[in-house]
């Protein structure tokens, strides 16, 4: 999946208004739809501790990456 053109505003919404709704469900979705989890997605498109609040909030502790 290409991160070119990420629109933040949308991930932002996603993520923080489903996390404690059906994030879980997003999830699997999503990995069905782009053989790769949603936490690889996210490594892959977004950093520093904006990338850390992001991963907390989909429900990752950020050391699940190192």
């Amino acid at each position: 999946m290409s991160n070119f053109g990420i629109k933040h505003n949308v991930l932002h919404r996603i993520i923080i208004g489903r996390s404690e709704i059906d994030l879980g469900n997003i999830k699997e979705e999503f990995a069905k739809m782009n053989k790769e989890g949603i936490d690889v997605w996210l490594k892959s498109t977004i950093e520093g501790y904006y990338w850390d609040l992001i991963v907390q909030l989909a429900g990752y502790k950020p050391e699940y990456f190192n």
